[in-house]
């Protein structure tokens, strides 16, 4: 299994593409600064090294004072960069002789395509063993989308793929998306992929045991070595979970939103600070302030003078400790 570290330096964050590769099922490992980096890379090692990089001076800083030594082996080393192409950083970006060096921001699949067919002992075998192992459904295909070139495992196994016919792989997959949908959803991603961007959103897809289920999809145009065709990458996840988890959350708030309009208590939800997030209906009917007028007032405006600083000082002193505090005072 590779193992990949990255290495943030300020600027820009790495956390969203290392636990997208996490999710892959790739071993993976941030580190937060240089130092720390250098450290996980010496006693763990690394198959790939990723290392962040903007225009910053702390960033070109930690950047210049990098050095691997034979920690990283065969090992691929890459640089994610996300300035404007300072001069410094140009500078700082030669002397590093990175094996690859992309520009943020980048997409996942891209970083597969870019840096682990590059990697020292990768071979083209290799790169199609990880597009393989991914759990997401990859499908290529013409700039079209008639014609399907290559399906991963996922796809094959998931949505039942046809073997060895081009017609009927062409037919599979618009049999994919639910018929009402299909016209609409094609026509949008050949219109984005006309005008040179990545088109993404979410539909349903068809499973080969004719359920349905949640996918967020994003279509790529890509370019194939000089000479040859374009072709199309589709990645398309499963997010059943997903929608599963924010229905039960949505529930949860209306049944909750249910209990505090109903209540004659007064309900309501505060920044550290004090400033209003959410308050009940009942406090129009006890205190005579509509939930339009607290908008923009604080916990602190609505509590007696006589009581405002004692009340102050012992919710800030709960909120350090993180404590529950039980508390009398008057309001106005």
């Amino acid at each position: 299994m590779l193992k990949i570290l990255f290495i943030e330096t300020g600027g820009y964050a790495l956390k969203d593409l290392e636990q997208f590769l996490e999710s892959q099922g790739y071993f993976t490992m941030l580190a937060l600064n240089m130092t720390d980096g250098l450290k996980v890379a010496m006693e763990m090692g690394a198959d790939i090294v990723v290392v962040g990089m903007s225009d910053e001076a702390a960033s070109l800083n930690a950047v210049r004072s990098f050095h691997l030594g034979g920690c990283l082996g065969d090992g691929l080393l890459i640089l994610m960069y996300g300035g404007f192409g300072a001069p410094e950083a140009i500078e700082v970006m030669d002397q590093m002789k990175a094996d690859v060096v992309l520009r943020f921001p980048v997409d996942p699949m891209d970083f597969f395509g870019h840096a682990l067919s590059k990697q020292k002992g990768v071979t083209d075998h290799g790169l199609a063993t990880v597009l393989e192992e991914v759990r997401d459904f990859i499908i290529m295909t013409d700039e079209e989308l008639q014609e399907v070139f290559h399906a991963n495992l996922a796809a094959k196994e998931v949505l039942g793929f046809p073997e060895g016919s081009m017609d009927l792989a062409g037919k599979w997959l618009r049999e994919l998306f639910p018929k009402d949908l299909l016209n609409l959803l094609f026509s949008s991603i050949r219109d984005a992929l006309r005008e040179g961007r990545v088109w993404s959103g979410e539909t349903r897809l068809v499973q080969r045991d004719g359920t349905r289920i949640p996918v967020s999809v994003q279509v790529n145009l890509h370019s194939a070595q000089e000479g040859s065709n374009r072709f199309v990458s589709m990645v398309i996840r499963d997010i059943t979970e997903l929608k599963r988890t924010q229905e039960s959350l949505e529930r949860q708030e209306a049944f909750y939103r249910l209990i505090t309009e109903n209540t004659s208590d007064l309900v309501g939800l505060f920044d550290p600070k004090g400033d209003s997030i959410y308050c009940s209906p009942s406090y129009e009917k006890i205190l005579g302030y509509g939930t339009w007028q607290m908008d923009g007032q604080g916990l602190y405006d609505f509590i007696h003078s006589e009581d405002r600083e004692r009340v102050r000082g012992v919710i800030l002193s709960a909120l350090s400790e993180g404590q529950e505090v039980f508390l009398e005072y008057r309001m106005v």
